[in-house]
Protein backbone atom coordinates (compact mmCIF):
# COMPACT_ATOMS: atom_id res chain seq x y z
CA UNK A 1 0.00 0.00 0.00
CA UNK A 2 1.20 3.54 -0.76
CA UNK A 3 2.17 5.85 2.10
CA UNK A 4 1.35 9.58 2.35
CA UNK A 5 4.72 10.74 0.97
CA UNK A 6 4.36 8.46 -2.04
CA UNK A 7 0.82 9.74 -2.62
CA UNK A 8 2.04 13.37 -2.67
CA UNK A 9 4.81 12.41 -5.07
CA UNK A 10 2.39 10.65 -7.42
CA UNK A 11 -0.03 13.59 -7.41
CA UNK A 12 2.76 16.03 -8.22
CA UNK A 13 3.84 13.82 -11.14
CA UNK A 14 0.21 13.56 -12.32
CA UNK A 15 -0.17 17.37 -12.28
CA UNK A 16 2.97 17.84 -14.37
CA UNK A 17 1.88 15.24 -16.93
CA UNK A 18 -1.63 16.68 -17.15
CA UNK A 19 -0.27 20.08 -18.20
CA UNK A 20 1.95 18.43 -20.82
CA UNK A 21 -0.92 16.30 -22.13
CA UNK A 22 -3.21 19.31 -22.44
CA UNK A 23 -0.67 20.90 -24.80
CA UNK A 24 -0.41 17.74 -26.88
CA UNK A 25 -4.19 17.35 -27.10
CA UNK A 26 -4.43 20.79 -28.73
CA UNK A 27 -1.93 19.89 -31.46
CA UNK A 28 -3.41 17.39 -33.92
CA UNK A 29 -0.07 16.68 -35.62
CA UNK A 30 1.61 15.68 -32.35
CA UNK A 31 -1.38 13.68 -31.16
CA UNK A 32 -1.54 11.80 -34.45
CA UNK A 33 2.17 11.00 -34.26
CA UNK A 34 1.80 9.59 -30.75
CA UNK A 35 -1.21 7.50 -31.76
CA UNK A 36 0.79 5.93 -34.57
CA UNK A 37 3.64 4.91 -32.27
CA UNK A 38 1.87 1.72 -31.25
CA UNK A 39 1.48 -1.05 -33.82
CA UNK A 40 0.01 -4.45 -33.02
CA UNK A 41 3.02 -6.21 -34.51
CA UNK A 42 5.41 -4.84 -31.89
CA UNK A 43 3.74 -6.81 -29.09
CA UNK A 44 4.59 -10.06 -30.89
CA UNK A 45 1.26 -11.63 -29.97
CA UNK A 46 -0.14 -14.68 -31.80
CA UNK A 47 -2.28 -13.34 -34.63
CA UNK A 48 -1.03 -9.77 -34.30
CA UNK A 49 -3.85 -7.26 -33.93
CA UNK A 50 -6.45 -10.03 -34.23
CA UNK A 51 -5.33 -11.33 -30.81
CA UNK A 52 -7.01 -8.33 -29.13
CA UNK A 53 -10.50 -9.15 -30.43
CA UNK A 54 -12.86 -9.79 -27.54
CA UNK A 55 -10.15 -9.23 -24.91
CA UNK A 56 -10.14 -7.03 -21.79
CA UNK A 57 -7.39 -4.43 -21.44
CA UNK A 58 -6.16 -2.07 -18.74
CA UNK A 59 -3.79 0.87 -18.92
CA UNK A 60 -2.43 2.10 -15.61
CA UNK A 61 -1.19 5.67 -15.20
CA UNK A 62 -2.91 6.63 -18.39
CA UNK A 63 -3.26 10.38 -18.31
CA UNK A 64 -5.63 12.43 -20.41
CA UNK A 65 -4.46 12.16 -24.04
CA UNK A 66 -5.96 8.88 -25.16
CA UNK A 67 -3.29 7.68 -27.60
CA UNK A 68 -3.12 3.92 -27.05
CA UNK A 69 -6.74 3.20 -26.12
CA UNK A 70 -8.09 4.12 -29.59
CA UNK A 71 -5.73 1.55 -31.11
CA UNK A 72 -7.09 -1.12 -28.76
CA UNK A 73 -10.61 -0.10 -29.76
CA UNK A 74 -9.68 -0.39 -33.45
CA UNK A 75 -8.21 -3.85 -32.85
CA UNK A 76 -11.46 -5.09 -31.36
CA UNK A 77 -10.84 -5.13 -27.61
CA UNK A 78 -14.14 -5.86 -25.88
CA UNK A 79 -13.51 -3.56 -22.92
CA UNK A 80 -10.87 -1.33 -21.35
CA UNK A 81 -10.12 0.19 -17.97
CA UNK A 82 -7.98 3.32 -17.54
CA UNK A 83 -6.55 4.12 -14.10
CA UNK A 84 -4.75 7.21 -12.85
CA UNK A 85 -4.38 9.36 -9.72
CA UNK A 86 -7.34 11.55 -8.68
CA UNK A 87 -10.11 12.40 -11.16
CA UNK A 88 -9.18 15.62 -12.98
CA UNK A 89 -7.98 13.65 -16.01
CA UNK A 90 -11.24 11.75 -16.51
CA UNK A 91 -13.33 14.39 -18.37
CA UNK A 92 -10.30 15.28 -20.49
CA UNK A 93 -9.75 11.65 -21.48
CA UNK A 94 -13.45 11.13 -22.19
CA UNK A 95 -13.44 14.09 -24.57
CA UNK A 96 -10.23 12.95 -26.26
CA UNK A 97 -11.51 9.41 -26.84
CA UNK A 98 -14.83 10.63 -28.25
CA UNK A 99 -12.94 12.93 -30.63
CA UNK A 100 -10.96 9.89 -31.83
CA UNK A 101 -14.04 7.82 -32.58
CA UNK A 102 -14.06 5.59 -29.49
CA UNK A 103 -17.53 4.52 -28.30
CA UNK A 104 -18.74 6.42 -25.24
CA UNK A 105 -18.97 3.60 -22.70
CA UNK A 106 -16.27 1.32 -24.06
CA UNK A 107 -13.59 2.48 -21.59
CA UNK A 108 -14.18 2.58 -17.85
CA UNK A 109 -12.12 5.21 -16.01
CA UNK A 110 -11.14 4.68 -12.39
CA UNK A 111 -9.27 6.83 -9.89
CA UNK A 112 -6.41 4.92 -8.33
CA UNK A 113 -2.69 4.35 -7.94
CA UNK A 114 -0.38 1.90 -9.66
CA UNK A 115 0.64 0.90 -6.12
CA UNK A 116 -2.91 -0.18 -5.31
CA UNK A 117 -4.68 -0.81 -8.63
CA UNK A 118 -8.49 -0.87 -8.22
CA UNK A 119 -8.92 -3.97 -10.40
CA UNK A 120 -9.52 -7.58 -9.37
CA UNK A 121 -6.64 -10.06 -9.46
CA UNK A 122 -6.26 -12.27 -12.54
CA UNK A 123 -8.99 -10.40 -14.46
CA UNK A 124 -7.30 -8.59 -17.39
CA UNK A 125 -6.11 -10.12 -20.67
CA UNK A 126 -3.69 -7.32 -21.59
CA UNK A 127 -2.07 -5.00 -19.01
CA UNK A 128 -0.24 -1.90 -20.27
CA UNK A 129 1.99 0.25 -18.01
CA UNK A 130 4.16 2.63 -20.00
CA UNK A 131 6.49 5.31 -18.64
CA UNK A 132 4.89 5.26 -15.20
CA UNK A 133 6.94 3.08 -12.88
CA UNK A 134 10.23 4.95 -13.41
CA UNK A 135 8.59 8.14 -12.12
CA UNK A 136 7.59 6.70 -8.76
CA UNK A 137 9.38 7.83 -5.62
CA UNK A 138 11.92 5.01 -5.38
CA UNK A 139 12.82 1.56 -6.69
CA UNK A 140 10.76 -0.15 -4.01
CA UNK A 141 7.61 1.64 -5.16
CA UNK A 142 8.41 0.91 -8.81
CA UNK A 143 8.78 -2.80 -8.07
CA UNK A 144 5.56 -2.78 -6.05
CA UNK A 145 3.81 -1.10 -8.98
CA UNK A 146 5.09 -3.75 -11.37
CA UNK A 147 3.87 -6.47 -9.01
CA UNK A 148 0.42 -4.84 -9.00
CA UNK A 149 0.32 -4.92 -12.79
CA UNK A 150 1.28 -8.58 -12.69
CA UNK A 151 -1.42 -9.28 -10.10
CA UNK A 152 -4.33 -8.06 -12.25
CA UNK A 153 -3.12 -9.89 -15.36
CA UNK A 154 -4.98 -13.12 -16.17
CA UNK A 155 -3.18 -16.41 -16.48
CA UNK A 156 -2.44 -16.69 -20.17
CA UNK A 157 -2.67 -12.90 -20.50
CA UNK A 158 0.10 -10.47 -21.40
CA UNK A 159 1.76 -7.65 -19.48
CA UNK A 160 3.56 -4.87 -21.39
CA UNK A 161 5.81 -2.44 -19.50
CA UNK A 162 7.93 0.44 -20.77
CA UNK A 163 10.76 1.84 -18.62
CA UNK A 164 12.59 4.43 -20.71
CA UNK A 165 16.23 4.96 -21.73
CA UNK A 166 18.87 3.20 -19.65
CA UNK A 167 22.43 4.46 -19.21
CA UNK A 168 24.90 5.87 -21.68
CA UNK A 169 26.18 9.43 -21.92
CA UNK A 170 22.71 10.95 -22.40
CA UNK A 171 20.76 9.32 -19.59
CA UNK A 172 23.69 8.46 -17.37
CA UNK A 173 25.37 11.89 -17.36
CA UNK A 174 23.78 14.70 -19.38
CA UNK A 175 20.07 14.40 -18.53
CA UNK A 176 20.62 13.90 -14.77
CA UNK A 177 22.77 17.06 -14.78
CA UNK A 178 20.09 19.01 -16.65
CA UNK A 179 17.38 17.80 -14.24
CA UNK A 180 19.52 18.80 -11.26
CA UNK A 181 20.03 22.24 -12.81
CA UNK A 182 16.27 22.54 -13.30
CA UNK A 183 15.55 21.75 -9.65
CA UNK A 184 18.28 24.07 -8.30
CA UNK A 185 18.22 27.06 -10.68
CA UNK A 186 15.04 29.19 -10.62
CA UNK A 187 15.76 30.95 -13.92
CA UNK A 188 16.19 27.68 -15.81
CA UNK A 189 13.12 26.18 -14.12
CA UNK A 190 11.03 29.18 -15.17
CA UNK A 191 12.26 28.85 -18.76
CA UNK A 192 11.41 25.13 -19.00
CA UNK A 193 8.07 25.43 -17.22
CA UNK A 194 6.88 28.14 -19.58
CA UNK A 195 8.65 27.16 -22.78
CA UNK A 196 6.76 27.91 -25.99
CA UNK A 197 7.44 27.44 -29.67
CA UNK A 198 7.64 31.22 -30.00
CA UNK A 199 10.52 31.28 -27.49
CA UNK A 200 12.61 28.85 -29.54
CA UNK A 201 11.79 30.56 -32.84
CA UNK A 202 12.67 33.92 -31.34
CA UNK A 203 16.02 32.51 -30.25
CA UNK A 204 16.63 31.24 -33.78
CA UNK A 205 15.84 34.70 -35.17
CA UNK A 206 18.37 36.17 -32.73
CA UNK A 207 21.05 33.68 -33.81
CA UNK A 208 20.42 34.33 -37.50
CA UNK A 209 20.53 38.10 -36.99
CA UNK A 210 23.75 38.00 -34.96
CA UNK A 211 25.46 35.66 -37.41
CA UNK A 212 24.69 38.07 -40.26
CA UNK A 213 25.66 41.14 -38.28
CA UNK A 214 28.94 39.89 -36.83
CA UNK A 215 30.21 37.36 -39.37
CA UNK A 216 28.19 38.05 -42.54
CA UNK A 217 26.92 34.47 -42.39
CA UNK A 218 23.52 33.64 -43.88
CA UNK A 219 21.93 30.96 -41.70
CA UNK A 220 18.71 29.21 -42.74
CA UNK A 221 16.49 30.14 -39.81
CA UNK A 222 13.29 28.90 -41.45
CA UNK A 223 14.76 25.43 -41.86
CA UNK A 224 15.74 25.37 -38.18
CA UNK A 225 12.29 26.51 -37.06
CA UNK A 226 10.70 23.51 -38.76
CA UNK A 227 12.69 21.27 -36.40
CA UNK A 228 11.38 22.86 -33.18
CA UNK A 229 7.62 22.77 -32.56
CA UNK A 230 5.12 21.93 -29.83
CA UNK A 231 6.20 18.28 -29.87
CA UNK A 232 9.77 19.28 -29.03
CA UNK A 233 8.71 21.70 -26.27
CA UNK A 234 6.65 19.00 -24.53
CA UNK A 235 9.52 16.54 -24.99
CA UNK A 236 11.83 18.92 -23.12
CA UNK A 237 9.36 19.30 -20.28
CA UNK A 238 8.72 15.56 -20.14
CA UNK A 239 12.45 14.84 -19.97
CA UNK A 240 13.23 17.43 -17.30
CA UNK A 241 10.29 18.35 -15.07
CA UNK A 242 9.43 15.04 -13.38
CA UNK A 243 10.51 14.79 -9.71
CA UNK A 244 12.04 11.33 -10.18
CA UNK A 245 13.55 9.33 -13.04
CA UNK A 246 14.56 5.75 -12.29
CA UNK A 247 15.19 4.38 -15.79
CA UNK A 248 18.92 3.85 -15.18
CA UNK A 249 18.12 1.48 -12.31
CA UNK A 250 15.78 -0.67 -14.39
CA UNK A 251 18.18 -2.36 -16.75
CA UNK A 252 17.00 -5.12 -19.08
CA UNK A 253 18.35 -7.66 -16.61
CA UNK A 254 16.39 -6.16 -13.70
CA UNK A 255 13.14 -5.97 -15.69
CA UNK A 256 13.47 -9.53 -16.97
CA UNK A 257 13.96 -10.62 -13.37
CA UNK A 258 10.72 -8.90 -12.32
CA UNK A 259 8.77 -10.74 -15.00
CA UNK A 260 10.21 -14.09 -14.04
CA UNK A 261 9.67 -13.48 -10.31
CA UNK A 262 5.97 -12.88 -11.06
CA UNK A 263 5.56 -16.09 -13.02
CA UNK A 264 5.76 -14.76 -16.57
CA UNK A 265 7.13 -16.80 -19.45
CA UNK A 266 7.99 -15.94 -23.05
CA UNK A 267 9.45 -12.65 -21.82
CA UNK A 268 10.59 -10.57 -24.79
CA UNK A 269 12.23 -7.20 -25.22
CA UNK A 270 10.10 -5.03 -27.50
CA UNK A 271 11.85 -3.23 -30.35
CA UNK A 272 10.25 -0.21 -31.99
CA UNK A 273 11.36 2.51 -34.39
CA UNK A 274 9.74 5.76 -33.29
CA UNK A 275 9.27 8.15 -36.20
CA UNK A 276 9.95 11.79 -35.38
CA UNK A 277 9.23 14.99 -37.30
CA UNK A 278 11.36 17.46 -35.32
CA UNK A 279 15.09 17.68 -34.55
CA UNK A 280 14.90 14.22 -32.94
CA UNK A 281 14.44 12.55 -36.34
CA UNK A 282 18.23 12.83 -36.75
CA UNK A 283 18.76 10.79 -33.56
CA UNK A 284 15.91 8.26 -33.87
CA UNK A 285 17.98 5.93 -36.11
CA UNK A 286 20.67 5.71 -33.42
CA UNK A 287 18.08 5.01 -30.72
CA UNK A 288 16.81 2.07 -32.73
CA UNK A 289 20.20 0.65 -33.76
CA UNK A 290 21.40 0.27 -30.17
CA UNK A 291 24.29 -2.07 -31.05
CA UNK A 292 26.01 0.57 -33.18
CA UNK A 293 29.17 1.87 -31.49
CA UNK A 294 28.08 5.50 -31.04
CA UNK A 295 24.61 4.37 -29.95
CA UNK A 296 26.19 2.38 -27.11
CA UNK A 297 28.17 5.43 -26.04
CA UNK A 298 25.22 7.82 -26.20
CA UNK A 299 22.33 5.59 -25.09
CA UNK A 300 23.86 2.70 -23.16
CA UNK A 301 21.45 -0.23 -23.05
CA UNK A 302 18.82 1.67 -25.01
CA UNK A 303 15.11 2.09 -24.41
CA UNK A 304 13.79 -0.70 -22.18
CA UNK A 305 10.38 -2.21 -23.11
CA UNK A 306 9.17 -5.73 -22.35
CA UNK A 307 6.19 -8.02 -22.73
CA UNK A 308 5.56 -11.36 -21.03
CA UNK A 309 2.86 -14.02 -20.80
CA UNK A 310 1.53 -14.98 -17.38
CA UNK A 311 1.88 -18.69 -16.78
Amino acid sequence: MKNQNTDVHSKKTREIYQKQHEKIAKDSVTLDRIRKIYGAEEFQLPGGGAWFEGKSCAEIGYGNIGAFLPRLFEWGCQSAIAVDVDEEWIPLLKKSLLNQGVEKDWCEMRSGSVLDIPIESNSIDFVFISGVLVHLKNMGDAIDGFNEGARICKKGGYFYSSWGPCGGLMEGVIMPAIRNHYHTTPEFKEFIDGIKVEDIHGLIDKIVKNAKQHADQNLDGDCLKELFGIDFCVFLQNSIQLPSWLSNEFTPQVVEGLYKANGFTNVKRVERYVTRSDIRKYLAPLHHDRDYWISKILYGQGFVRYIGKKA
